[in-house]
């Protein structure tokens, strides 16, 4: 049985200690083939020499055997800490499990039989399940050479019920000893599971993948080597803790019962009041916590944990209403596929949670109406030209210094703001910033000149914003005014760079200044419609159709520069908008 709630994080180090076993097992298993690539084999021993030289007990040393069964299997072995598992590709087979359920079968070469019960509602979308028989398994802490077992895929599947694996030997005691095992990735964390006999099959349980299987034993199959830890202790860990227990003792169940009890108010409690609050928490913790529920329904028919389990159904129920609010809190936007998506897959996650579908129909929820999108630009140029004579020299001044902004407004509606019969949203969208300084003065002497410059340029790129729109209650003007922090909005857009300042004096002597500052905050002030002209007309007359409004706003003004230079100083506002047809137009 498995309860899926692995919260001891691992140390860094044990971390990197398994990514090197794991590039062990790739380079083994992918360059000692005569149909190995020399790109990636060379890559790869490149980063087994760096393990090599952090751990010192990483060893890749393999060897490879070929065995004749009717396919080609190959078997490689790596010294050192970990499991390697062989399996025999050439009778994998695969198959797209609906969600009511299906049934995979493969056959080893030996004739044993696998057969994976998949049920309805274990699945939350159609699946592409692979099943590949095991050939053997080195490395690990296994009590015997006899393995039946299979590779399943997709790597850390999790199913919301139990499926059963069969697995029929040619030949099976029915009173044979068998220890299970599972595994995660290609190997890794391989463990002790709980697996039966039952007639003439070996029977285990699975709602994770990526390994199962099990051990026959001649005699008793042996305890593992290493007892688990005291808690906090990882899923897997206490899977093997189960797995250990024997079924015939009379106090098992009280045994098991004490486990999943502590495991609950340990790993399962603490966590249902963040899940019903916090969806991306919830995500990952719902099928784990499905799982501990699952288990002790199966094994112990549930006998003491009716109150544990409704509190955790009632939790899982909550966590996935709370994610269905979240995702549909603006208004449902038939466009946005991404939405869409998440709230079908939302709604068969209620579905198979036992939440009621009244709650969770995308039929009735507020369709989004008067979608915005579409640009707006400000570009503020300063510019200044003089040509004058200055103490005894004749000076020309040549000053541009441009800066700009750009907002894309995207037709994602992220919040609603009241607005009594008028409609007003805030839309997602990016806003980019520039400046650039590129002066030129100069002072002829005659005989000389004396040389200054200014160079410099900075762009933001993309930056996260979001933008209010709102239509007055009249349906004759709109305003537009970017949000920055209200309710998680980004934050207000800022870009940061640096000019270049150089001086030839009259003598060819060349002296840099100290570098400047070039800095854009997105800044809305100079938008001209607001304050005593507080919007821009909206002139849509048809509904049914798109409409869109589209202007610039220029101000020029001149002044006086130094002897007698005239300065230019010109904005620019230039706006493209768009709203959509309305909802069921």
């Amino acid at each position: 049985m498995t309860l899926a709630l692995a919260l001891a994080a691992p140390e860094s180090e044990a971390a990197n200690r398994r990514a090197c076993q794991r590039t062990c097992k790739r380079f083994t298993r992918q360059c000692t083939a005569a149909t190995s690539k020399p790109g990636r084999c060379e890559r790869l021993l490149r980063r087994v020499d760096k393990c090599r030289q952090r751990f010192a007990d990483v060893a890749c040393g393999a060897t490879t055997t070929t065995t004749a069964t009717g396919s080609s299997t190959t078997t490689t072995t790596i010294a050192g800490a970990g499991a390697v598992v062989a399996v025999d590709e050439a009778r994998a087979v695969t198959r797209t499990v609906p969600t009511w359920g299906g049934t995979l079968t493969a056959t080893g070469a030996d004739g044993t039989v696998y057969s994976l019960t998949i049920p309805s509602g274990a699945l939350l979308d159609d699946t592409a399940i692979n099943m590949t028989p095991i050939v053997s398994i080195s490395g690990g802490d296994l009590p015997s050479a006899t393995v039946f077992g299979v590779d399943l895929q997709p790597s850390g599947l999790r199913l919301y019920e139990f499926a059963d694996l069969r697995i029929t030997p040619p030949q099976l005691d029915p009173t044979a000893n068998v220890a299970g095992f599972s595994y995660e990735g290609e190997g890794e964390d391989l463990h002790r599971y709980p697996a039966v006999v039952d007639g003439g099959r070996i029977l285990l349980h699975v709602i994770h993948f990526s390994g199962a299987g099990a051990n026959i034993c001649v005699e008793l199959c042996p305890p593992p080597i290493e007892q688990p830890p005291s808690p906090p202790i990882t899923e897997s860990q206490l899977e093997q803790i189960i797995a250990q227990l024997d079924p015939h003792d009379p106090f098992y169940a009280p045994r098991l019962s004490e486990l999943l009890h502590g495991y609950y108010e340990l790993f399962i409690k603490p966590d249902l009041a963040r899940m019903q609050q916090d969806c991306d928490f919830a995500t990952s913790r719902i099928p784990k916590a499905l799982a501990w529920s699952r288990t002790n329904q199966i094994l112990l028919a549930e006998d003491g944990f009716a109150d544990e389990n409704q509190t955790v159904g009632n939790a899982l129920v909550g966590s996935v209403s709370n994610c269905w609010s979240e995702a549909t809190a603006p208004c449902l936007d038939m466009t946005n596929a991404y939405q869409v998506q998440k709230l079908v897959q939302t709604a068969r996650q209620a579905q198979l949670l036992g939440g009621d579908p009244e709650a969770f129909d995308m039929s009735k929820l507020r369709r989004c109406s008067g979608l915005w999108s579409g640009t707006i630009t400000y570009e503020f140029k300063y510019d200044e030209d003089g040509d004058f004579p200055w103490g005894g020299a004749h000076e020309t001044r040549r000053t541009r210094h441009r800066e700009a902004q750009e907002w894309h407004i995207i037709p994602h509606v992220i919040a609603e703001l009241p607005c009594e019969q008028c409609q007003s949203r805030i839309f997602e969208a990016t806003w980019s910033g520039s400046e650039s300084r590129d002066d030129h003065y100069v002072k002829d002497y005659g005989h000389c000149t004396d040389t200054s410059t200014v160079m410099g340029q900075v762009d933001s790129g993309d930056l996260p914003s979001a933008f209010a729109i709102n239509v007055s209650r009249d349906q004759r003007l709109f305003t537009v005014n970017p949000t920055w922090s209200y309710q998680g909005d980004p934050p207000t857009g800022i870009v940061d760079g640096t000019y270049v300042s150089k001086r030839v004096d009259c003598q060819g002597y060349e002296e840099i200044g100290l570098p400047g500052l070039l800095h854009v905050v997105e800044d809305w002030t100079p938008w001209p419609f607001h304050g005593t002209n507080p919007g821009l007309p909206f002139e849509r007359t048809d509904p049914t159709i798109p409409w869109t409004s589209e202007g610039q706003h220029v101000d020029r003004r001149e002044e006086t520069g130094i002897g007698g230079g005239l300065i230019v100083i010109t904005t620019t506002w230039t706006w493209k908008l768009t709203i959509e047809p309305d909802a069921g137009q």
